[in-house]
């Protein structure tokens, strides 16, 4: 078995991402570029359509604790800052923020398709493939190997797989016999995208009962926080009309003059939510590594980065608070191994 901490040579190892968010995309954009033969697999017809595609997508370290997930925090805006300027396609937008009443400079907006689209362009030029409309049924390991299989019975085969299916990768995991299940499955999240309403001066503004932000030239995002709380006993799929109804009475009330048929888009979805808050990474069962994040379009770059790095047999530091419950290393590949067991539950 190789110390902890030493790099380990990776290139030409097959990796299966599953899962097709913000997370899948950006571990498997890092992992491509770090020498991996990947293949992402996402059950939706489109990249970015569950949780990714519902979130207000504010990038932020506003008011996060503990200082360690803050700092977490700031790693994700650097490196979307960086990478959005120098990509094919730019996804982040630096902007101030009203929040609940405090001027916060530091963070911006995410145009998640554009993240997208730029992080599967990035995939493919390096020889990845990107697979929608695959969905997987079950992960089986063993000494030789991976096997990934969708709903087809296709298998796809792997050294290691990467799970970054947000609320689905409980149910991944249950069959490959972990010892605890992970608890992921938060509130539902609603957005609304609508045309811009005259009147309104721009900018982005957050608060409890509506959230505000330009989504390009002529459209808005909007989120009440309140309002998905009111949901909370409520299954998808959601009365959307009563759902908009409601949404734009609250916009309304903050001078928002939204028409019926101003409504371009409303889309719900479970948000992941570890029960501490705080992303979940590291090795759930042999050749299986879990990664997900309540804050996945803030952190998605920092995480793809450290992720692909403990792939490849370098334990991160950064990520040590953020284990999922009886995580192993991965002594099933010693070219693939961590070099001793981490203890450190979520």
């Amino acid at each position: 078995m190789r110390a902890a901490g030493a790099r380990l040579s990776v290139v030409g190892a097959r990796l299966c991402v599953v899962g097709g968010g913000v997370l899948g995309l950006a571990v498997a954009a890092d992992a491509v570029k770090a020498g991996w033969r990947v293949t992402l697999l996402e059950r939706e017809p489109a990249l970015c359509r569950v949780a990714s595609g519902a979130s207000f997508a504010w990038a932020n370290a506003h008011a996060k604790r503990p200082a360690s997930y803050a700092a977490l925090s700031r790693a994700g805006l650097r490196r979307h800052a960086e990478a959005s300027a120098t990509g094919s396609e730019p996804w982040f937008t630096a902007m101030a923020a009203d929040a609940w009443g405090t001027r916060v400079v530091e963070g911006g907006a995410v145009d998640v398709a554009a993240f997208a689209r730029a992080h599967a362009r990035a995939i493919r030029d390096h020889g990845g493939v990107v697979r929608t409309g695959a969905s997987v049924v079950r992960v089986d390991t063993d000494a030789d190997g991976a096997r990934v299989v969708l709903d087809s019975g296709e298998p796809v085969v792997a050294d290691t797989v990467v799970l970054a299916a947000g609320v689905a990768t409980p149910a991944l995991l249950d069959g490959l016999g972990t010892a605890q299940r992970l608890a992921v499955l938060g509130p539902i999240g609603a957005l609304a995208r609508v045309r811009w309403p005259s009147g309104w001066a721009g900018g982005l503004v957050l608060g409890d009962e509506l959230s505000v932000r330009p989504d390009g030239d002529d459209r808005l995002l909007l989120q009440s926080l309140s309002l998905e709380r009111a949901l909370v006993d409520e299954a998808l799929p959601l009365d959307e009309r009563a759902a908009w109804r409601r949404l734009r009475e609250l916009a309304q009330r903050h001078g928002l003059p939204l028409g019926d048929d101003d409504l371009l888009e409303l889309r719900f979805a479970h948000r992941p939510l570890p029960p501490d808050g705080l992303p979940i990474a590291g090795w759930a069962a042999e050749r299986v590594y879990a990664v997900v994040a309540h804050s996945g379009v803030t952190l998605a770059p920092a995480l793809g980065r450290l992720v692909v790095a403990e792939l490849g047999g370098e334990p991160q530091p950064e990520l040590q608070r953020c284990r999922p419950p009886g995580s192993v290393p991965n002594h099933s590949q010693k070219e693939h191994t961590h070099g001793k067991e981490h203890t450190h539950g979520h």
